[in-house]
């Protein structure tokens, strides 16, 4: 939690302000705290700097930058796939010194092609991999939490609100890196016997120019 406390600490400086003073007061008294308030927060810079250094988590996620064709296609009871097929672009980059994965995308869904953007990101301190986003379908901001690794399969579990409802919802999925050029989303749901089974498959090919 250190880092985040600094962060803190940080937004507390750069927002608050030395009093005024009247023209008649010395210049030295009200120069004097800004200088030091300066040297501290060159500190606590440093110090969150430091803390949020990417690690083998983020250089992993930077591997899945580049431009991505995606094919969407949902799932029956009876594992059939090839049921609504949908297709589309990701572009996928990482950001803020490589701390974070900004993905974007456009599905073609009836209606006319529909976007979505997000950020994956890998929290050091927590321990635990986190992805929010936000699409033209909604005006809430999804945010999943996941463990594992991108070889071997991240489940995140994300809750929602539901439109129609208003209940709270838990959705999960599974991403998964197949190799270099393809990545997998899963969408999990629960079968009619209450075992989990796989609802649609969304898959990932990189676009080689």
């Amino acid at each position: 939690m250190k880092h985040r406390l600094c962060l803190v600490v940080l937004l507390a400086a750069c927002t608050s302000q030395a009093p005024l003073t009247s023209s008649s007061s010395p210049a030295s008294s009200a120069e004097a705290p800004a200088a030091g308030r300066t040297l501290d927060l060159a500190a606590v810079v440093a110090a969150s700097d430091q803390a949020s250094k990417p690690v083998e988590a983020h250089r992993q996620l930077a591997r899945l930058a580049g431009q991505w064709s995606i094919v969407s296609a949902g799932i029956d009871e009876q594992g059939r796939t090839g049921l609504d097929v949908f297709e589309g672009t990701a572009e996928l980059g990482m950001i803020l010194g490589g701390r974070y994965l900004l993905w974007r995308e456009t599905q073609q869904l009836p209606g006319g092609p529909r976007e979505s953007v997000g950020f994956v990101a890998y929290d050091k301190i927590a321990r635990e991999w986190q992805w929010s986003m936000a699409t033209d379908l909604s005006t809430g901001i999804g945010v999943a939490r996941g463990e594992g690794s991108l070889e071997g399969g991240v489940r995140f579990v994300m809750e929602l609100v539901d439109a129609q409802s208003g209940a709270v919802l838990r959705s999960r999925s599974r991403l998964v890196v197949l190799s270099e050029n393809e990545l997998l989303l899963e969408r999990l749901g629960a079968a009619a016997d209450g075992t989990e089974r796989t609802m649609r498959r969304v898959l990932y090919r990189r676009i080689v120019k």
